[in-house]
């Protein structure tokens, strides 16, 4: 089977059987990066984004995803659980993604309540994660919050996103921040701010709440970990500072907010 997955990489348009769908899906945390990050995740990757898989077979991977529960798996454990966690991550914001994209054959193949389950497992899956490492020399790229934030993502820009969400999301990402044992090193943060700016850029977010939240950010400065802790969220806000500047969608208010919150002005 891993032979015959390889040589379909190498096609310019090749199709697959269910069964080859099935066993990238239950491969999608393997131990070895080669397989997993070069043969499963690329072929997963390219079979929903250039359209290669029947909407039959993305059916299938929506509700074996859903039904397997991969996206929790082995919650309580680090290490090589990790890896099923955080590349099922992956592939939900894929098959989330594309579900809303007009030109893609799978359009709105993911029903709302669907879009709700996945929202359910990813904000439950960003709350209990322990695992912060980024790149593991036994493993490779685990990345778990960088994989769990393209999830949500996909999720805030989504037209079944409901507003009341963010009474879930802000703490979940405060949370994160919060339980950090050292210092993010692999731009995790910067993949969390994508939640923010995202959700602004689609009309997903109020500035008002937005702001609202930032001012509710507390990170005492008394051990080394208190700062490494407001460093990582300081370099998050930063990045959502730049971004929405980028794209003209800084106010005035959410600008200071930003400065006090970050120490900018000192």
């Amino acid at each position: 089977m891993k032979n015959r997955l390889e040589e379909k990489l190498q096609s310019e348009k090749p199709s697959y059987s269910d069964d080859e769908v099935m066993w990238l899906l239950e491969h999608i945390g393997h131990s070895d990066a080669a397989i997993r990050d070069e043969l499963v995740y690329i072929s997963l990757g390219r079979g929903l984004f250039e359209g290669l898989f029947t909407r039959a077979q993305f059916r299938l991977l929506v509700e074996k995803s859903l039904a397997k529960d991969y996206l929790l798996y082995r919650i309580d454990e680090r290490g090589l659980a990790t890896l099923t966690r955080s590349f099922t991550a992956l592939l939900l914001g894929h098959l989330v993604e594309v579900s809303c994209l007009l030109d893609s054959p799978y359009f709105q193949l993911i029903s709302e309540q669907e879009y709700q389950s996945i929202c359910q497992k990813a904000y439950e899956y960003l709350e209990k994660e322990q695992d912060f490492t980024g790149y593991s020399e036994s493993y490779g790229w685990v990345h778990a919050f960088a994989h769990g934030a393209d999830l949500a993502v996909a999720l805030v820009k989504h037209p079944f996103f409901q507003q009341e969400d963010w009474s879930r999301l802000f703490p979940m990402l405060t949370g994160i921040f919060k339980r950090l044992p050292q210092r993010f090193v692999d731009d995790e943060e910067w993949r969390l701010a994508r939640v923010i700016y995202e959700a602004i850029k689609h009309g997903h977010l109020q500035e008002g709440i937005l702001i609202d939240w930032i001012k509710t950010l507390h990170f005492p400065l008394e051990t080394n970990l208190d700062f490494y802790r407001f460093s990582a969220v300081r370099s998050c806000l930063l990045e959502i500072y730049l971004q929405l500047d980028r794209e003209n969608l800084l106010s005035e208010e959410l600008k200071q907010t930003l400065y006090k919150m970050t120490r900018i002005e000192e």
